[in-house]
């Protein structure tokens, strides 16, 4: 509710500028504020469109409909459903993930706290109901205090690992200890275990595409959460519409 606003808002702002602009007699300082406040208004609608998940030619088409055809073009973009598939589909996910954890966790009976003291057990209580998880005394938990600490841990544990790797990353590099990570994911992966990779688009843009073509040709299943589909390249964007022209 509060971003159909915003866009309602941005499209009042677009006809008073564009009225104010061509319609009026008002002096150049005032006109040049309205091409100020139009500007800003499609740099935000622009960069906004960038980030959405979609094909590059969607993206351009998009970005040409909002440029060459002022107002009309933004309420076209806004009345045709793109600025709101998105937030509506992590909606749905995030109200369907919840409804199935709930029905998961009523399905595990709540351990025996007995052992704890009374602070103890009104701290797992409260984090019982913060997480609406729960508790579980059957796991450990380790402390690690440094990188150096948590990577050699992680890297520890990929080699031992004999059925399957699940792993997601917000930041992942192309550097040396990501390189690493990833020829061990490609040896776990070429070994016959399941390796799932997922990393953030926006977090991992230092990730080489080479590397994640590598593991996806071992066999790792490494994807982006919330791709950018390239917003920010107009090379990649070019290139890309080249090769699905192609195909």
């Amino acid at each position: 509710m509060k971003r159909r606003r915003m866009e309602i808002v941005f499209l009042f702002i677009l006809i008073a500028s564009v009225y104010m602009i061509l319609f009026t007699q008002v002096s150049f300082d005032v006109k040049l504020f309205f091409i100020g406040l139009y500007i800003l208004v499609m740099f935000i609608t622009l960069f906004s469109l960038m980030l959405e998940n979609r094909f590059a030619h969607e993206t351009l088409l998009w970005m040409y409909v909002l440029l060459f055809f002022p107002v009309f073009g933004y309420v076209f973009y806004l009345f045709s459903g793109q600025l709101y598939l998105k937030g509506y589909l992590f909606r749905s996910k995030r109200k369907k993930d919840r409804e199935e954890w709930k029905s998961l966790v009523t399905q595990v009976s709540s351990p025996d706290l007995s052992f704890l003291n009374d602070h103890q057990r009104s701290f797992a209580a409260f984090a019982k109901n913060a997480s609406e998880t729960t508790i579980s005394t059957s796991s450990e938990t380790e402390v690690l205090k440094n990188g150096n600490e948590t990577f050699t841990e992680i890297i520890k544990q990929l080699k031992k690992a004999e059925k399957f790797i699940h792993i997601e990353y917000y930041i992942f590099r192309s550097d040396r200890l990501g390189t690493e990570i990833i020829d061990i994911l490609i040896e776990k992966a070429k070994n016959g275990v399941e390796v799932l990779f997922i990393f953030d688009a926006a977090g991992s843009l230092s990730l080489s595409n080479n590397e994640v073509k590598r593991m996806k040709n071992a066999g790792i299943k490494a994807y982006p959460f919330s791709p950018l589909k390239h917003g920010f390249s107009i090379k990649n964007l070019i290139s890309e519409i080249t090769v699905k022209s192609s195909s």
